[in-house]
């Protein structure tokens, strides 16, 4: 596959989710079996991407943060240090699951839960 192909590939992928996403609907079996794939298939955060929130949006330990389609939590994972509390919430009860794994921090985080009304 060329990186034409490959673009059109990945194109139609993100029209279908926004297509998915228009009629109000959730197919549960979209993502079925790539959650323990993420961590190593997505490009990570740059580590700078906290350091610029917090001093772009003034973040200063306090509040909430809500990160909805969190997969595994490594957005929600990353910022939490820079709130009172942080809630990760995705549809996919797979990228639910590898949520202990993105990282120990887990217990500063809050949580990390299925949505169910998201469907």
């Amino acid at each position: 596959m060329d990186g034409r192909q490959l673009a059109h590939s990945r194109n139609s992928e993100a029209s279908s989710v926004v297509a998915v996403a228009a009629r109000g609907g959730w197919n549960p079996k979209l993502y079925q079996g790539s959650a323990a794939y993420y961590a190593q298939g997505r490009l990570p955060y740059r580590p700078e991407v906290a350091d610029v929130l917090r001093d772009e949006l003034g973040l200063n330990g306090i509040g909430r943060l809500l990160d909805v389609a969190c997969g595994p939590g490594s957005l929600t994972l990353m910022l939490a240090p820079d709130f009172e509390e942080g809630v990760g919430v995705d549809p996919d009860p797979g990228m639910i699951a590898e949520a202990p794994k993105a990282g120990s921090t887990l217990d500063k985080l809050g949580r990390v839960e299925q949505c169910g009304s998201c469907h």
